[in-house]
């Protein structure tokens, strides 16, 4: 007798679970109509996809019901005007994974006779969408009865579909059958299944369509069809342009890069080449070209070598561009576009030199004044943008020339546009550098320094050239030697290859063609080989010093305004030093600045520290970096640093953005101890205070604490009240400043008072905890503001852990209580979500710290744990470790005061689980029961229903 069904015995498990009962039985207890079903699918295929899913929802558990609605329905209504995308695809293939052999059979033999008895009709495609959903969600392989049958009806299908001119269903059916077929074999390990194709489905006139031809390359075994071998992937481009949903030359675009890691090993280089023309000029016309090289991308990335792809892939978007700008300009050939087409010439991808076609455009479009057509412009930016994002990472030989001038021209095309020019620069450099041995011939070099000349002009124009002009700077770096190069055996260019280009330019006026000429002439020297005193050397080096001389003096620096507006340029006299090698650059900038320069230098950086010139954050950091860095190796002046840095400059620094770290370590501890004495008295500012202040405070400091004391609580008395969490790292440094090393102490002891005893390791020490103690006890921790909690707990752990003898001595109940308010925040920042993923996980690591410092100290804390522990349980599994780290401070004798002060519990023992939980306000737990789970682990999970 067979047993009643678990959701009509036992009900209740489902609530338990929080499951509902099966669909279908769900359905037939229901009982709903035919008539009612197929109203509301009617209604669904002609909504939305919204509406239509919030239909069907109301029939989850008729998936049969709904297939047979179908089928009625759609031989009523136009395949145009239904949705059977997304709510009914899932109703379907829901339904079709879980039918039987003897329902499948039937369900395929129905879909079959409904395409085939209305294929001259417009309800056709709806019909063959259904096949398709069968085909792909219906587990065929299984049933190998079920299997053949298909195998076997199919082909007739596809042919009828075809004749009666219903290509696109075709086509797409033919794509699930050649897949099917491959998984037959895989599945069986039988490759007669792969003949099927050839000997029932290819008809002659099947054989003359391109997609047919693309299925039949997947099938190619190790013997290869004589069909296979004479299909001409060049009569893709041929395929029809429908607007249609269905369209063949999406489905063969789709079918091509969805297969391309197969095709890539079955096809010649040729078909390749024929392939992905075909793909990109489809994404180029349908205008999704970025998104077709992307899928590119995904699917070479699964080759072992995917360098003949991308290489492929450039040479198609090359062509269609120069194709564009062949039709927007008289004058100029196609012949790049015929040569590369040529059957000949197939296999010649790449000239020895640069094509005739890009060196024709090339040189037009630098001989040209006026920029290209906005129109232009506009039409081929997809297809550079998609050629600059190919990895053509192993490119190498003339394929390196046949890019560069490319992205020479393209570079050329967008000078004017701050998003593409950059970008191809970058590439332009990336091409250069991927071979070092290429050899530009004559007619290259004399265009890229044309190009390299108009890029320094285009910089002018530019909002960007400020984040830019580097990039040119690389690359007339890379170039320099190849377009001005001598003998290699000339000794002055060996040293300095571009010296005489710099000498014949004209004088500085500060443009950004001055900036990268300056630059270049950094990068380019030989600054090892300068440092003799040979004639060469001294003759090169005396050259490039009237150089620097005369940059620094067009730079009118007591002119504020002109400095100002000028300032992101000339900002490279700071900066062009770090290319000098660090081994000899002091020597080197002894040799190339005079007193007189290196008096500029000062004066200027210093005006800019100091705030008597406003700039902006990147010119003051270099300015700072060159003063701390060189003036004191320059010039022999004591205390230089300390004469500027003072509190007003610093504040300068501070709301400025610019990093103090450097600065402040360079000043002496006496600067220091002055600097803090000064802002306790003028605390005008108090956040940008608080943050240098808190820079400040370093382990220099230690032997001086007791001086910075009285200044310390001058500032948290002027800036408590603003409730500044920025006071709270001051206090935390404050902590670890205050801290004296074993070594240190005894000195201290016999240096002060010799015969009286000293709480902590020093009265400092206690002072300075007493003083933090007081700020975090004003401290509010019921704000979700992840920075003031993580500053509190800070200031817990450098007290505990760098002034654990004051803390455990003077103020362990104090401490005790600022533990439990951290803990509780925690737990309210947790359970409320008030943050991310990331801060929770700091807020616990710095909880769990806070728990095991209390077990170091754990002869202080035992007593009182239990309170603690009273007061920070709660069932939440991010703080179990920090509770079983208060639980391990307790031994058997403390657990009875804990037990005392702890809330209600009951243990609750899973089987499954085998691991024991607690309750809160259930009942008292025994001693023996917490000393078992003590031992065993710690976890409190979500409340179980009583």
């Amino acid at each position: 007798m067979l047993s009643p069904h678990p959701s009509r015995t036992f009900p209740y498990c489902f609530e338990l679970l929080n499951m509902k009962p099966p669909p279908p039985k769900k359905a037939r207890a229901l009982g709903a109509s035919d008539d009612g079903i197929r109203q509301i699918v009617a209604q669904a295929l002609l909504s939305d996809d919204a509406s239509c899913a919030a239909l069907l929802e109301r029939l989850n558990g008729f998936e049969k019901e709904v297939f047979d609605a179908l089928m009625t329905i759609l031989r009523t209504f136009s395949a145009s005007k239904v949705n059977l995308h997304g709510p009914i695809s899932k109703i379907l293939k829901k339904y079709f994974a879980v039918i039987g052999v003897g329902t499948a059979s039937e369900r395929f033999n129905e879909l079959c006779d409904a395409v085939l008895h209305n294929v001259g009709t417009e309800y056709a495609a709806s019909f063959v969408f259904l096949l398709c959903q069968f085909i792909n969600f219906c587990n065929i392989l299984r049933y190998d009865k079920l299997c053949r049958d298909v195998i076997g009806k199919l082909p007739s299908v596809i042919r009828t579909l075809w004749t009666n001119g219903l290509r696109a269903e075709a086509c797409l059916t033919s794509r699930l059958f050649v897949e099917l077929l491959l998984s037959v074999s895989c599945y069986h390990g039988d490759e007669s299944f792969l003949e099927v194709w050839f000997e029932q489905v290819l008809t002659e006139e099947l054989k003359r369509c391109p997609y047919f031809a693309v299925l039949s390359h997947l099938l190619i075994s190790q013997n290869r069809h004589p069909f296979v071998d004479s299909i001409n992937f060049a009569d893709l481009q041929e395929l029809p342009r429908e607007g249609e949903h269905l369209s063949l030359r999406t489905q063969v675009a789709d079918l091509i890069l969805t297969y391309l890691p197969s095709l890539h090993s079955r096809c010649t280089e040729r078909q390749l080449q024929a392939a992905l023309d075909f793909v990109l000029r489809h994404g180029f016309e349908t205008k999704n070209v970025s998104c077709a090289v992307g899928k590119l991308i995904d699917c070479a990335g699964a080759m072992a070598d995917d360098t003949l792809i991308c290489q492929l892939a450039a040479d198609s978007i090359i062509r269609l561009i120069l194709e564009q700008l062949s039709a927007s300009t008289s004058g100029c050939s196609l012949s790049i576009v015929q040569h590369q087409q040529a059957p000949e010439k197939a296999k010649q991808r790449i000239s020895e030199d640069l094509s005739s076609s890009i060196y024709s455009f090339l040189d037009r479009s630098l001989k040209k004044k006026s920029a290209f057509k906005t129109n232009v412009r506009q039409a081929v930016e997809p297809l550079v943008d998609a050629f600059c994002i190919l990895p053509l990472r192993s490119t190498a030989g003339s394929s390196v020339r046949h890019y560069l001038a490319a992205t020479v021209l393209f570079a050329n095309i967008f000078k004017s546009d701050g998003k593409l020019f950059p970008v191809c620069i970058r590439k332009m450099i990336a091409f250069a550098r991927s071979d070092e041995n290429t050899i530009l011939s004559p007619a290259a070099s004399s265009l890229i320094e044309a190009f390299l000349d108009i890029c320094l002009d285009a910089l002018e124009g530019l909002s960007i050239a400020a984040e830019i002009w580097r990039d040119v700077a690389t690359a007339w770096s890379i170039f320099a030697v190849s377009i001005k190069g001598k003998d290699v055996d000339d000794i002055p260019h060996r040293l300095c290859p571009v010296l005489d280009f710099m000498e014949s330019s004209a004088p500085y006026t500060w443009a950004w063609r001055d900036v990268v000429r300056l630059s270049v002439l950094f990068t380019f020297t030989k600054w090892e080989l300068l440092e003799g005193e040979e004639e060469q050397q001294r003759m090169i080096s005396e050259k490039i010093r009237t150089l620097i001389s005369s940059a620094m003096a067009s730079v009118v620096w007591k002119d504020e305004d002109g400095v100002r507006r000028g300032s992101e340029r000339w900002s490279i006299l700071f900066s062009c030093w770090e290319y000098i090698p660090r081994g000899v650059r002091i020597p080197i900038m002894k040799r190339l600045l005079n007193e007189k320069n290196l008096d500029f230098l000062r004066k200027l950086s210093r005006r800019i520290i100091v705030g008597k010139v406003e700039v902006d954050r990147v010119v003051l950091e270099s300015a700072l970096n060159f003063y701390l860095k060189y003036i004191p190796s320059l010039i022999e002046e004591p205390r230089q640093l300390e004469e500027i840095l003072d509190w007003n400059a610093l504040l300068y620094l501070q709301r400025a953005g610019v990093s103090l770290d450097v600065a402040l370590a360079h000043l002496s501890v006496g600067k220091v101890v002055e600097l803090l004495r000064f802002c306790s008295a003028n605390v005008d500012h108090p956040h940008d205070t608080l943050h240098i202040v808190a820079r400040m405070l370093s382990s220099r400091l230690k032997i001086v604490a007791g001086d910075i004391l009285e200044s310390l609580a001058s500032i948290f008395d002027k800036c408590v009240a603003d409730g500044n969490v920025q006071l709270l790292s001051v206090a935390a440094n404050a902590l670890e400043v205050s801290y004296l090393p074993i070594s240190l102490i005894y000195s201290f002891i016999l240096e002060h008072e010799p015969a009286s005893p000293v709480f902590g390791h020093t009265d400092v020490e206690r002072d300075v905890t007493n003083l933090c103690f007081a700020l975090v006890s004003v401290q509010s921790l019921n704000s979700p503001d992840f920075t003031h909690l993580r500053s509190v707990q800070r200031v817990l752990d450098n007290a505990i852990r760098y002034a654990h003898p004051s803390v455990n001595n003077d103020q362990c109940a104090v401490f005790s209580q600022f533990l439990i308010k951290v803990f509780k925040a925690v737990q309210n920042f947790i359970t409320n979500q008030y943050g991310t993923a990331e801060q929770v996980d700091e807020l616990v690591h710095g909880l769990h710290s806070l728990a095991h410092a209390l077990t170091i100290h754990k002869i202080y804390y035992s007593r009182i744990v239990g309170t603690i522990l009273s007061a920070v349980m709660y069932q939440l599994e991010e703080i179990e470790f920090a509770l079983y780290k208060l639980h391990s401070i307790s031994d058997k004798h403390r657990l009875l005061l804990m037990l005392a002060s702890l809330a209600y519990f009951k243990l609750y023992k899973k089987n499954r689980k085998k691991f024991w939980e607690i309750q809160i306000n259930i009942q008292p737990c025994s001693v023996n029961d917490l000393l078992k789970f003590t031992q065993i682990r710690l976890l409190w999970p979500s409340p179980v229903s009583a």
